[in-house]
């Protein structure tokens, strides 16, 4: 299901920002139940932002994007 999303574009709510990565979700991930995004290259990013991203990768439970520039 998830590689299904591999290659989409999506609008994510940052959650969390730790170095250079975000832990997102979009209006597909239900908090504290689905697995998250996690955004590479987001040391510019705080919590609560909207950003639109490019799902790269899965693994058995989260996704893996970038943002979009």
């Amino acid at each position: 299901r998830l590689g299904s999303r591999v290659g989409s574009q999506v609008e994510v709510v940052i959650d969390d920002v730790e170095a250079d990565t975000a832990i997102a979700r979009s209006y597909a991930e239900s908090p504290e139940v689905d697995g998250v995004i996690q955004v590479s290259g987001a040391a510019n990013l705080s919590h609560g932002q909207r950003v639109d991203v490019r799902i790269t990768h899965c693994d058995e439970h989260d996704l893996l994007a970038e943002v979009l520039p």
